[in-house]
């Protein structure tokens, strides 16, 4: 039988990137803690990551002459989406949802943050996506995940070229995609014929299969 190292007695490496920084923290079989902080490297955050690894490794084996340089796991976290999110630094991008439902952002769930606070003025941010970016297709997936109304094709070909050029990025998030993504499988394959593979793509079936058009468009949303 092959030896195997208990995981007891190998080091163990979290590593944070941030918009300007990156931090690595790593804990000995004994307990000790170890730390290093290099730049991020926003053209490739992978690139900051690896170099952050290889400077911790340098810390302990300055002061572990046992380490082998090998981690028995790593922990990765990040807050450069978040920074982005709260800065308003997030590329351009579209949203396409079933016909009739173009204030799903706006609307939200109408009474937030709700309860007594619903009373008070409150005025609410922007929606992350700006409803002259939001296309409406016809089409309809029913509750049970059966077609009520197929894609319409051609209007969704017209409407994209309104934002060709103009958009990164396109979220897809139609009714009851939540119970079967086959419609924003085919709005995707519109998008690529139509804008191109330099387009990312993001459907709210494979984000957040949910219930709750708000909350799925919302998150899908934030990850375009």
């Amino acid at each position: 039988m092959a030896a195997t190292t208990s995981t007891v007695d190998t080091y163990h490496l979290g590593c944070d990137v941030g918009g300007t920084f990156i931090d690595a923290c790593a804990f000995s079989p004994k307990g000790r803690i170890f730390r290093a902080k290099v730049p991020s490297t926003p053209q490739d955050q992978s690139v900051g990551v690896k170099n952050s690894i290889e400077k911790i490794r340098k810390v302990i084996r300055a002061e572990d002459k046992d380490f082998n340089g090998k981690f028995g796991s790593l922990h990765h976290g990040s807050t450069v989406a978040t920074n982005a999110l709260l800065e308003g630094k997030g590329v351009p991008a579209a949203l396409i949802v079933t016909e009739g439902h173009k204030d799903v952002l706006v609307a939200r769930r109408s009474q937030i943050p709700g309860g007594l606070a619903s009373w008070i003025q409150w005025d609410p941010p922007p929606p992350i996506i700006p409803l002259e970016r939001t296309l409406q297709v016809p089409e309809r997936i029913g509750v049970d995940g059966e077609e009520v109304k197929p894609v319409d094709r051609e209007v969704l070909r017209k409407k994209l070229l309104t934002v060709k050029g103009k958009v990164k990025a396109i979220t897809v998030s139609l009714l009851n995609s939540w119970v079967s993504g086959e419609h924003e499988k085919q709005v995707a394959e519109v998008v690529r014929e139509v804008l191109g593979d330099e387009v990312d793509i993001s459907l709210s079936h494979e984000v957040l299969p949910e219930l709750g058009e708000y909350e799925r468009t919302v998150t899908t949303a934030t990850n375009s």
